[in-house]
């Protein structure tokens, strides 16, 4: 094969990613890094503590959003959404900000990825992020 052709870039978009003293979401850090075989994938995850706002990890780039003003309070740590609202209900308070910065973090890294796919992990809150992106800003990105 001559020339060289560029892989396709996809963004991963989660509400639960690895940190460098969390496991949390290791399965989704699994996923991705057999995506780079065929794609250039770029995750997109939120801010939490013993994060960076942009890491590299196995060569996969990390972006992290906020997930609220006030910081993530434990809504997206651990084991999950669910279970932190089922043990502490008022950070229900906290999913339309997540939201909010979910679609304006995927509105910049579409755009400077050129991505046309995003996998969006989890139906809430993720996925929901994704179809309002795809609505009010890009209809041409697909969303897995």
């Amino acid at each position: 094969m001559t020339g060289s052709t560029s892989k396709a870039s996809i963004v991963v978009l989660t509400t639960s990613y690895p940190t460098a003293t969390s496991l949390g979401g290791i399965f989704v850090h699994s996923l991705t890094k057999r995506l780079l075989e065929n794609y250039k994938p770029v995750v997109l995850a939120p801010l939490v503590p013993d994060s960076s706002p942009v890491e590299v990890r196995d060569g996969i780039v990390i972006y992290r959003h906020p997930v609220s003003p006030w910081g993530n309070l434990g809504l997206c740590q651990g084991s999950g959404i669910f279970s932190n609202l089922q043990r502490r209900p008022w950070l229900i308070i906290l999913v339309p900000f997540l939201v909010y910065n979910q679609i304006k973090a995927l509105k910049s890294v579409v755009s400077s990825t050129n991505a046309k796919v995003i996998h969006a992990h989890w139906v809430l809150v993720s996925g929901m992020s994704a179809v309002l992106y795809k609505t009010l800003f890009n209809r041409r990105v697909s969303i897995l």
